[in-house]
């Protein structure tokens, strides 16, 4: 019986194509919870983007794993807060100086609201490498920052490379040889998640099933890229989006429509008619369990 269904955001819950989820998932959710399912992102977003993604309705985000693992909410209660060492994104930011086109970013989200949203702060960078880096990126930086990393708490931190796949594998190659007390996973492309060595979603799963009391069997995570894998493989009954990468595709036991085809919606709906039995909703969606 499944009692928790945990989604990924981007390319997963909401397609690159759009601006936020859809309707109908927005009305899953709801179906699930009435039908005694919770339900919560796992995403590396912040709080703050998940919210704006979900139609302003916090509601949706009451429970979730949230930046990459290192925030934890359970009924809208913060659980679990883990920032980045301030020393690590110094030594962090001084690596980065040294790689061409990457630039560095940290989500700004204490003390905001809808009115006055968070920001990005880019370290390191110029207006004009800025400017090229952004393209396929847009809105992602706000600000330009000074050579430094402002002394606040940095939960979401990303690393930005517009070259080439190769050049961009590399970056990630020669960063993580310097610093070894950080990890990188790549849910897009261009764009590296900046995580403390071994902590990842997983982690934040494991807190948070501890504070519900239920058993990771018990659940349904719902993904679509590299930084899906250690919920795949944690997870038994572990779903990834027909546009999801190989490597997601492969480490998920099931697979359901694309993000596109509102396939996470789909599922949630045929666990609600279903009543958490799993192997009945994978029937409804043509899935074989």
């Amino acid at each position: 019986m499944i009692r928790l269904v945990l989604a990924d955001m981007d390319e997963t819950l909401k397609p690159s194509s759009s601006d936020a989820v859809s309707s109908r998932t927005v009305a899953a959710v709801e179906g699930l919870r009435a039908a005694g399912i919770e339900f919560g992102p796992a995403s590396g977003r912040p709080r703050f983007d998940l919210v704006r993604f979900f139609h302003g309705d916090a509601s949706c985000v009451s429970t979730g794993i949230i930046s990459g693992g290192k925030r934890v909410y359970l009924d809208d209660r913060l659980v679990l807060d883990r920032p980045m060492s301030h020393e690590t994104l110094v030594r962090l930011c001084a690596i980065v100086a040294d790689e061409p086109e990457t630039v560095m970013s940290l989500y700004d989200e204490e003390g905001h609201s809808a009115s006055n949203p968070p920001e990005w702060l880019v370290v390191p960078t110029t207006d004009e490498e800025l400017h090229d880096i952004q393209t396929g990126y847009t809105g992602l930086c706000a600000d330009i920052a000074a050579m430094e990393v402002p002394e606040r708490t940095f939960h979401v931190v990303g690393l930005m490379n517009g070259e080439s796949p190769d050049r961009f594998a590399a970056m990630r190659t020669r960063v993580e040889a310097a610093c070894p007390d950080i990890e990188l996973v790549s849910p897009i492309p261009g764009w590296c998640d900046v995580n403390p060595r071994g902590w990842s979603k997983a982690s934040g799963f494991e807190f948070l099933i501890g504070q519900i009391g239920i058993s990771p069997e018990e659940v349904v995570f719902i993904g679509d890229s590299e930084n899906d894998l250690t919920m795949m493989n944690l997870v038994p009954n572990s779903v990834c989006v027909a546009n999801g990468t190989d490597s997601a595709l492969a480490a998920a036991r099931y697979h359901i429509p694309s993000a596109e085809e509102d396939g996470p919606a789909q599922l949630m709906e045929a666990l609600s008619v279903t009543g958490g039995h799993l192997r009945d909703a994978l029937a409804r969606l043509g899935v074989s369990a």
